[in-house]
């Protein structure tokens, strides 16, 4: 036990330090609790429904897990890795628009992610542990709706800024154009006379280059008015002596400084807004595979069960301290295995699982706290052997879970997680049904407000 504290402190403070040295940019999402579907199918992690995961490039988790009471707490076991190939790849053509977007198809590739669990502590015939491997595959197809006001207010600030960039970029143009006039006589009044006179020639005409005429020259006139004001302001704050070839330079400075800086301001202010929750509903799908090796040798393994899941979250704009989850489930058993390496007697076969959870999930600064609840539709059966015939019947072998699941961020990339509650029972239960787990979850590649501004 003493161990294990002195390696989290260790790591906690090393993950610490890093956090703090990074925090002039800000961090779109922060970590969640562990909620690795590999680990979930190989029995490493307690609490079975969560919330969607947060968009990162890589995460790792450490559980230190005990069946009974009985059971010590170690140096931990169990881990999980999870990566998203989206994040790794470098996120192409993805900005705070397509941040905002809730498309089922973008949403299964952008989320998509891949993990794998380990453990020796997977329970076998005649109480062995032995090695496991859990692999799995998750993403989201309904990823919610940021605040309506939170993506109007981005979306305004993000054309603002682009519109002053697309503006500086043709002022810029329009002062080499003017220095190459050679009728023009320089000087910081004459250039910023021309540039104004060439700024008109290109917004009054068509996109065919013919020019505007009546309403809509009028209503052009309109719009350009702000743009035109700029660059007069602009040229006024220019020095009479500056040199020709410094021209560009001293208008990009000043445009920098006076427009373009608040402007960039205001738009960094509303995106950390976006940072908020999305709301409505959130749907994300899981698919797992245990691996054992029950000789605990390499060359031998075999599937013990595979499982596909459905998680659906719904948070409200009215309640956001508060979201709500669903599971529904089903795991197949494969019977080959249970014959040889259930740690049950030869009289019995579980049957496949049909699990439907419910989960209410609270909430405050870096602290949440939830509870779940899962009921597991179960039948198995029961075989006897007389007179070399063997003669089976079905039995229902429903049973419950009870998840009391705390949670706290230590920072944006580092949470802690611990679980208590009440295991699975009925006849397939070969020991104590107290389950209690604690987790150390780690974020790494966050996805920044700096990656998605397109530069």
């Amino acid at each position: 036990m003493k161990t294990f504290i002195t390696i989290l402190i260790g790591i906690i403070t090393l993950m610490s330090i890093n956090n703090y040295a990074q925090n002039s940019d800000f961090n779109l999402e922060n970590l969640k609790a562990p909620s690795m579907p590999s680990a979930t199918i190989i029995g490493t992690q307690v609490n079975d429904l969560n919330s969607p995961k947060s968009m990162k490039d890589l995460e790792t988790a450490i559980f230190t897990n005990y069946l009974n009471s009985g059971q010590s707490l170690t140096v931990p076991n169990n881990y999980a890795l999870e990566i998203n190939p989206f994040m790794l790849s470098g996120m192409k053509n993805f900005d705070y628009r397509s941040y905002l977007n809730n498309e089922p198809v973008e949403n299964m590739w952008r989320n998509l992610s891949l993990s794998i669990a380990t453990t020796n502590k997977f329970l076998t015939k005649d109480s062995v542990f032995t090695n496991a491997v859990g692999l799995s595959v998750r993403t989201i197809i309904l990823n919610g709706e940021p605040s309506k006001k939170v993506s109007d207010a981005f979306l305004l600030a993000l054309n603002q800024n682009t519109d002053m960039l697309k503006l500086n970029v043709l002022v810029r143009q329009l002062i080499r154009r003017c220095l190459k006039d050679t009728a023009l006589k320089y000087s910081t009044k004459n250039l910023g006379y021309c540039v104004i006179c060439q700024f008109e020639k290109e917004k009054f005409t068509d996109d065919k280059g013919n020019p505007l005429t009546g309403s809509d020259l009028e209503e052009k006139k309109k719009l350009i008015e702000p743009e035109e004001a700029v660059i007069k302001s602009i040229f006024g704050k220019m020095d009479e002596n500056t040199p020709e070839d410094k021209a560009a330079e001293e208008f990009d400075n000043i445009y920098k400084q006076g427009v373009s800086s608040p402007v960039l301001r205001n738009l960094r202010e509303e995106l950390a807004g976006v940072k908020t929750n999305r709301y409505g509903l959130r749907w994300d799908i899981n698919w797992a595979l245990a691996l054992n090796y029950p000789t605990n040798d390499f060359n031998y393994s075999i599937v013990p069960r595979w499982g596909a899941w459905s998680n659906f979250s719904y948070q409200s704009e009215d309640m956001e301290s508060f979201t709500f989850i669903a599971l529904g489930r089903f795991i197949i058993n494969n019977d080959n295995y249970i014959n040889n390496y259930q740690p049950l007697d030869g009289n019995f076969a579980t049957g496949n699982i049909y699990d439907l959870g419910l989960k209410i999930k609270y909430d405050l600064e870096k602290f949440s706290m939830s509870i779940e609840y899962l009921y597991r539709l179960n039948t198995n059966k029961l075989k006897v052997i007389v007179n070399g015939e063997e003669y089976s019947r079905t039995i229902k072998d429903d049973t419950r879970k009870y998840v009391i699941n705390i949670n706290y961020n230590l920072s944006d990339d580092i949470i802690l997680s611990y679980n208590i509650g009440k295991d699975f029972g009925g006849i397939s239960q070969s020991h104590g049904d107290l389950i209690s787990g604690l987790s150390i979850n780690f974020g790494f590649g966050d996805l920044k407000a700096s990656d998605l501004i397109k530069k």
